[in-house]
């Protein structure tokens, strides 16, 4: 009995290690020539679009990034805003383009880490924060606009 007690022990003992170190997450290998101009990319999930944006770049440095759609389970964010808690997501989603402003392209990789970026206001809901903003999706479609190229050729 103790035999088990002490391998079950040691098997959660190394789980949690693993868990605790995270796992390694594919580095996406941003280019530093990308062309001057307007880019759009999009995430696509689920049968529609969750996240659709535009931005421009001018030397690597991203400007003016915007939502063209902003979509979860069958609601437009974008159109809702009459509703307190769509308005509450939806402001944390532009708060994530707006952290963008200005920087460069490598700084889209910030967005794993949304709890850094979003700051909470006496109406945020604490549940909503970082573990409802989908910054992954905001980061896919930033990556397929860049992998897609310049949009107006």
């Amino acid at each position: 009995m103790r035999k088990i007690s002490l391998v079950a022990l040691i098997s959660v003992i190394s789980l949690s290690l693993i868990f605790a170190t995270g796992v390694a997450v594919a580095e996406y290998e941003y280019r530093d020539d990308y062309e001057d101009g307007r880019y759009r990319g999009s995430f696509y999930d689920g049968g529609e679009f969750n996240v659709a944006l535009q931005f421009y770049l001018e030397d690597n440095v991203i400007q003016d990034p915007s939502f063209r759609h902003l979509y979860y389970d069958g609601v437009d964010y974008l159109g809702a805003r009459y509703l307190q808690s769509v308005r509450e997501l939806t402001d944390q989603h532009v708060e994530l383009l707006d952290y963008l402003e200005g920087k460069d392209v490598t700084a889209i990789d910030d967005l794993r880490n949304p709890g850094e970026i979003i700051t909470e206001t006496e109406e945020t809901i604490d549940g909503f924060t970082g573990a409802t903003v989908r910054s992954s999706k905001v980061m896919s479609a930033m990556r397929d606009a860049l992998n897609r190229g310049k949009y107006d050729r």
